[in-house]
């Protein structure tokens, strides 16, 4: 896995800096204008354009795990996409505080973590998890001799057989 991770790396770090060549030759991104030149499907290497422009513009921890082989794309790709779904209120210190967490749990670089680190399926549950990790939110505080809230109070219903459609 490890020679293989390094390879897709490299060719993620490659596509995301190659940008301009496919406006020269006139492809409609450079995934497409290296699908064109080695008879690649243009899905996955757009896919992977995508995750590399993650990485590249956002999450270097997670190319460096994927440069030393500890992380797959599959597992690179679970791990960008959690942490580009991180709310805005999420602060610079917590993002790289979570990239780092999540590159540790699928890498195997922390106790109790499976060797060779989590697989996909369980970094996309850790993913969504995080949060609750890094910047977890206070409990409310209770005051504490503050009286529960009050029901309003009911409003009587008008006696059986009374009202506009009584008879009688």
């Amino acid at each position: 896995m490890a020679l293989e991770a390094q390879v897709v790396e490299l060719r993620m770090r490659v596509l995301a800096a190659s940008t301009d060549i496919a406006s020269t030759h006139g492809a409609r991104d450079v995934a497409g204008w290296v699908a064109l030149r080695t008879g690649t499907d243009p899905g996955r290497l757009r896919a992977e354009s995508k995750v590399a422009t993650a990485i590249d513009e956002s999450w270097p921890r997670v190319g460096a795990a994927m440069a030393r082989g500890a992380l797959s794309l599959e597992q690179a790709r679970v791990i960008t996409t959690g942490l580009d779904a991180l709310p805005a209120r999420i602060d610079t210190k917590a993002r790289q505080r979570a990239e780092t967490d999540l590159v540790a749990l699928g890498a195997g670089d922390r106790p109790g973590v499976p060797e060779g680190g989590f697989g996909p399926k369980e970094l996309r549950r850790l993913t969504d998890r995080i949060l609750d990790v890094v910047a977890p939110r206070s409990p409310k505080r209770k005051t504490p001799n503050a009286s529960p809230p009050s029901k309003p109070p009911r409003t009587p219903r008008p006696a059986f057989g009374s009202g506009p459609w009584a008879t009688g």
